[in-house]
């Protein structure tokens, strides 16, 4: 969703995809000004293009402006801080760590951190390092500094613990056979780390004290079915996604059935569920007046289920948006679920269970015992044919030249130099990633590492953690 956006917001100059891009960007605002609607970067344009009038800024004053987590601003956000400062009148305090900044999908850029601590001393201002580490064990940061010249060949100030070691504090690594594919060795990680949480509470831990990290999502289903199967408890986490709850997924598959009652994959799917025997429905003929009463009807199978309460509000929603026919309201949530929007359940606090979340997610809090999962996989390789210049502009890939049946799409030299510099960015912000993942640990940070005959890929954390690797 956010990568649609910011194709519609930028319309292609010179090329012959601008007449559709600049069509999807006319229908993008319009359906906004037919809800009355802003999205954020409405709001952070709307507010700058405010401050930029002499008159509404010079009414507005501030003894201290104080901004927490810079690295993570964007460039409007910025705009409105300098256009916000004025000194001597007004004082300026900015908090942040480079090493933290993992928001580039944001418009976030450790760059626009170390530019404005130059802005900051050529005008006079004050430098503080805030070294000293409150939350983790001392040996967890001794890991972490020696690992971080790795990281941060630029920038790896070493971390002061101020808390006293913990008994059993520190980092262990839970070392796995690991098979050559990657199911294989995500299930067998997953049976690693099940043997080693059931003897961590063993002894006296509880549940909730124990996170799962992960870089993306992916392994996640993995680790989840084989916990099941161990009955060791799952709580249900910020990071989770409500359209991969198992009963929203059960619901959508009966709503395909409705969809093709000739389709012979949804009635596989519900074997076994609550919605295996699905009662009559002419949901094709009346909706969208008929989806309200037959969602209750399959829901009602469930018990009381919050999460499909809450998928029936989103569905609720996506028709106010223009789904008016249920092909275009499965096609609506299968296009959500398979971009991974973020469209999480609602959690009781005080749920008891092994908390599963993304690395993202995680960012700001903080757990006794830390699993970081997955080390073995790397960053996705699919990206779109196309690419963000800074200036705005949306660069795409050529079709080539000659004539034949397939045509392939070509890289300009500009396209290649473009992408070559989102590589090492994407690389860079890896690295910034595990660092926020292993200081989220506060006792025990744990590591499961593959033992193989194979280096472990290249860009994977695995690679940067198994010993003997450089």
């Amino acid at each position: 969703v956010g990568l649609a956006v910011r194709l519609l917001r930028h319309p292609a100059a010179s090329n012959r995809f601008a007449t559709m891009i600049e069509a999807l960007r006319r229908a993008y605002v319009a359906q906004k000004q037919r809800l009355r609607s802003l999205d954020f970067q409405d709001l952070e344009e709307g507010g700058l293009s405010l401050l930029r009038e002499a008159e509404v800024v010079n009414r507005i004053e501030f003894d201290w402006i104080f901004i927490d987590e810079f690295q993570d601003t964007d460039s409007p956000q910025w705009e409105m801080a300098k256009l916000l400062y004025r000194p001597p009148h007004t004082g300026l305090v900015v908090v942040g760590d480079p090493r933290q900044s993992i928001y580039r999908f944001r418009g976030a850029h450790p760059e626009r951190f170390w530019e404005c601590l130059r802005w900051i001393e050529t005008g006079g201002g004050a430098l503080f390092y805030l070294d000293e580490n409150f939350r983790s064990d001392p040996g967890i940061l001794d890991f972490v500094n020696r690992l971080s010249p790795k990281l941060f060949p630029s920038f790896s100030r070493p971390l002061v613990a101020t808390r006293p070691p913990a008994p059993q504090g520190g980092v262990e690594t839970l070392p796995f056979t690991a098979p050559s594919d990657a199911e294989g060795r995500r299930e067998a990680e997953a049976r690693r780390v099940a043997r080693s949480l059931l003897d961590l509470v063993s002894h006296g831990t509880a549940w909730h004290q124990i996170a799962l990290l992960f870089r993306t999502r992916l392994a996640m289903p993995v680790y989840q079915q084989l916990f099941r199967d161990q009955k060791i408890p799952i709580a249900d986490s910020a990071g989770d996604l409500l359209l991969e709850k198992p009963e929203v997924l059960v619901l959508l598959w009966a709503l395909r059935h409705y969809l093709n009652p000739e389709d012979p994959l949804p009635p596989l799917a519900l074997q076994g569920t609550p919605l295996e025997d699905l009662p009559p429905s002419s949901i094709l003929k009346s909706f969208p007046e008929g989806i309200e009463p037959l969602l209750d009807t399959l829901a009602g199978r469930f018990g009381e289920s919050g999460n499909l309460r809450e998928l029936k509000e989103w569905i609720g929603k996506l028709m106010q948006c223009g789904c008016k026919s249920l092909q275009g309201l499965l096609e609506a949530l299968e296009t959500l679920r398979r971009e991974g929007a973020p469209i999480h359940p609602s959690r009781p606090e005080d749920q008891p269970g092994v908390r599963f979340l993304t690395v993202h997610a995680a960012k700001g809090l903080e757990f006794p015992f830390l699993f970081l999962c997955d080390l073995g996989a790397t960053p996705s390789r699919r990206r779109p044919p196309f690419l963000l210049t800074p200036d705005g502009r949306l660069l795409f890939k050529v079709k080539e030249a000659t004539k034949g049946l397939r045509k392939k799409l070509e890289k300009s030299e500009e396209y290649e130099q473009l992408e070559a510099g989102e590589l090492e960015a994407e690389r860079a912000e890896s690295l910034r990633l595990l660092y926020v993942g292993m200081t989220r640990a506060r006792e025990r940070l744990f590591l499961p590492l593959p033992v193989s005959d194979r280096r472990p890929p290249k860009d994977s954390w695995a690679a940067l953690l198994t010993p003997g690797q450089k």
